[in-house]
């Protein structure tokens, strides 16, 4: 019921789900104006729909991370891997299922949409560095208030190498915004990135990808 950045990881379980039992029908209630987003993850499962939050049925599951503040009162929840690892097994229990998310590999994306060739790594040459500066949506980052705030960094790192920001800003850098990416187009890009920088929100998701898992003990925050 909340932001982007909550939908992804829980559709992503789910659409393994999907696969593991195709026998059972999954559905996931969200906001429809965050489906264009969502839909490529389950373009290829057909056991797996997208549905306005407001007709989630009264006995539906809640999957928000912090429901009954789980999220506040584990002793993973600033660490990523650890914590979704968990979460997920608590839900597949709920669900009376056995969860198919058994290690931390199987929480990177992998979905067809975003196992394609990049079509815009001829714009500029290669870009480097994928920073993600828009901003999160949760308030999770108090000090981050402003569009601007990544600016400097953005900068200094565009003076050494080609860079490419999901958030206009002052710098002149090229935006995903500038060519109409969405989420997965951004997840397809950060596959031929040296380096990707950034806060954990909804365009960042898609980059947490199975061609990105080798730099994995960088995603452990």
């Amino acid at each position: 019921e909340y932001h982007l950045g909550d939908c992804f990881p829980h559709l992503h379980f789910l659409r393994k789900l999907g696969l593991k039992y195709p026998e059972h029908t999954f559905n996931f209630y969200a906001h429809p104006h965050y489906f264009k987003e969502l839909n490529p993850l389950i373009e290829d499962v057909m056991n797996v729909h997208l549905h306005p939050i407001e007709n989630a049925p009264a006995d539906s599951q809640n999957v928000w991370k912090n429901w009954n503040s789980t999220w506040e009162r584990h002793p993973h929840r600033f660490r990523w891997a650890p914590f979704y690892l968990s979460w997920f097994q608590f839900l597949s229990k709920r669900m009376g299922l056995e969860c198919p998310i058994q290690k931390t590999s199987d929480l990177f994306f992998d979905y067809p949409a975003l196992m394609v060739e990049p079509k815009y790594n001829d714009l500029n040459g290669k870009f480097h560095v994928l920073i993600n500066n828009a901003q999160p949506c949760s308030g999770q980052f108090r000090a981050y208030n402003s569009p601007d705030y990544l600016d400097p960094l953005i900068a200094a790192v565009a003076a050494r190498c080609n860079v490419m920001t999901t958030q206009k800003g002052k710098t002149g850098v090229p935006c995903t915004r500038d060519f109409g990416m969405n989420c997965t187009d951004i997840g397809v890009l950060s596959r031929t990135c040296d380096a990707i920088i950034g806060i954990v929100n909804g365009p960042m998701w898609p980059a947490m990808n199975r061609d990105n898992s080798t730099g994995i003990e960088h995603w452990l925050f």
